[in-house]
């Protein structure tokens, strides 16, 4: 007696369910690296935006926001009379959760202003991205920060916790949708 099957072996089977859960897991992995470096794009651009502002503020104002004026980052980002808020229309986007922080020196003349790449408190322990014109030593409280890549166990990244100025950023508060005004 001869009998055909129409179907597919166990073996079969279980050959196409390994190669699918192997996919599934590279596409996984894939998945999250992009977010993260989405992420990591995010921030730096935010810092590079600040920096433009700040670049922009020097130009009418001949001097940066004192960290004393702007208290907090979402006063810097708002405050139209002593700080950037009339350089940044429509608002401004941090990306997800950071912690930005801001220094400035005592006469106002350099800036450093830096942001978590590993979210608040870089509590994933990816460094910091930092831009401005306070490298090297300054009154701006960045003598240690000599690079716009901070790494978690740089002696930069203690000096980058000990801003005057630091907040956490949510995502949502302080606008968003930023675009730079140049004057």
């Amino acid at each position: 007696m001869n009998r055909k099957y129409k179907g597919f072996t166990l073996v079969e089977m279980l050959i196409v369910m390994g190669i699918l859960a192997i996919l599934m897991v590279l596409g996984i992995t894939v998945g999250r690296f992009a977010i993260q470096r989405a992420n990591r794009i995010a921030h730096q651009g935010a810092v590079d935006q600040i920096d433009q502002a700040m670049q922009a503020y020097y130009t009418v104002n001949r001097k940066y926001p004192s960290d004393t004026e702007c208290a907090s980052m979402s006063t810097l980002m708002t405050d139209e009379t002593n700080c950037l808020g009339s350089f940044v229309e429509g608002g401004w986007d941090g990306g997800s959760e950071a912690t930005y922080y801001y220094t400035s020196d005592s006469i106002s003349q350099s800036f450093l202003v830096c942001v978590s790449i590993g979210g608040i408190d870089d509590e994933l322990e990816e460094g910091f991205y930092c831009s401005g014109n306070a490298w090297g030593e300054s009154d701006a409280g960045a003598d240690s920060v000599t690079t716009k890549d901070v790494g978690p166990d740089d002696a930069g990244a203690a000096q980058v916790t000990s801003f005057p100025v630091s907040q956490d950023w949510d995502g949502s508060a302080w606008g968003s949708g930023a675009s730079i005004e140049s004057r």
